[in-house]
């Protein structure tokens, strides 16, 4: 019970303000990001990920650990390898700032904010559960929207993996989507959990035609992708909030399919990227915290609108040419 409370309670800063708290998880959002920048690459060709090292791709010399700290250790090797001086791809340090950034907005958000408490002054309540919660869906959705930008799928067992994690800790922690946490609420938390995993399946559904043009295996394989994703933040936003984020994503997958015309380079930011972005901005303006332990009026009414819209702009993003998810064929990464 000692290390629920630690992780999951709730705990106050008196006498000082949140910057160290936040630069704390920024940093740790960093770190975060060096370990994901091997699931991007190791994860899609069936590598362990955590052996070998991390080495240079060039040269095949293990990286020192002094020289893998987290984006300051590209800028000190001015981005070459210590050893043969080969390029080392920027897209590395790119991905652990990302990462930190993502971590230090999540926190700003809801892990650490300004509360009162009678008779003290600046006190600040620091609640590491909602942040590790939805720390954990927008690293999972980094990661496969990088994956998909090197026209590779997301693994299953990794896009499994979390969801499993998502209905289990979901059920344990029912107040993690919002609303009051209170014993006795596992049951209403496993049904939170799947009604949220029903409605991404279901959109997913209502996307298909922007993803699937004809019975093309490879291409009804790459039309999943999109299913699984729904289904993952599904399980983690609720209702409401995977419909929201649905067609938000589906809207920005329609202006990259425009702007591709323009900037050839804004194909490769497609769908999957503006998932990510629109759980972000869903989540940091606090969207998240509008799902309640079980779905209301409000909710099926937030689902029914978002729905109605990925199913049209689904058409719409098929007219438009708005690209595959995973491109049937691959190619190699440049980074190891």
């Amino acid at each position: 019970m000692l290390w629920a409370d630690l992780i999951w309670g709730e705990h106050y800063l008196s006498g000082m303000g949140p910057a160290l708290p936040l630069a704390l998880l920024c940093l740790f959002g960093a770190a975060i990001g060096s370990f994901l920048n091997v699931v991007i690459y190791r994860l899609p060709r069936g590598q362990s990920l955590l052996y070998p090292a991390s080495r240079c791709p060039t040269c095949g010399r293990a990286i020192r650990w002094y020289d893998n700290v987290p984006v300051f250790g590209w800028l000190i090797l001015e981005g070459r390898c210590r050893d043969c001086s080969a390029p080392i791809s920027a897209r590395y340090p790119l991905v652990e700032a990302l990462v930190a950034m993502v971590s230090l907005l999540i926190a700003w958000s809801e892990a650490v904010a300004p509360t009162t408490v009678p008779g003290a002054d600046n006190v600040y309540v620091v609640a590491l559960g909602p942040y590790a919660w939805h720390l954990l869906l927008m690293c999972t959705l980094i990661a496969a929207a990088w994956m998909i930008f090197d026209e590779r799928r997301p693994p299953a067992r990794m896009l499994g993996g979390v969801l499993v994690v998502g209905l289990f800790v979901g059920a344990i922690w029912p107040g993690l989507r919002g609303g009051e946490e209170a014993s006795g609420e596992t049951w209403r938390g496993a049904i939170d959990g799947g009604l949220g995993l029903l409605a991404g399946i279901v959109l997913a559904g209502l996307s298909w035609p922007a993803w699937v043009r004809d019975n093309n295996r490879p291409l009804v394989a790459a039309g999943l992708v999109p299913g699984a994703l729904l289904a993952l933040v599904g399980v983690f936003l609720g209702v409401g909030g995977v419909a929201i984020v649905a067609a938000a994503s589906m809207a920005g997958n329609i202006l990259s399919a425009i702007s591709r015309r323009l900037w050839p380079a804004a194909g490769h930011f497609g769908w999957a990227a503006w998932l990510a972005a629109s759980t972000l901005v869903w989540v940091v303006a606090g969207g998240a915290t509008v799902a309640r332990l079980a779905p209301d009026s409000g909710d099926l009414q937030r689902f029914v609108a978002g729905a109605g819209l990925t199913a049209v702009l689904a058409i719409v993003a098929r007219l438009v040419g708005a690209a595959s998810p995973v491109n049937p064929a691959r190619r190699e990464s440049e980074a190891a």
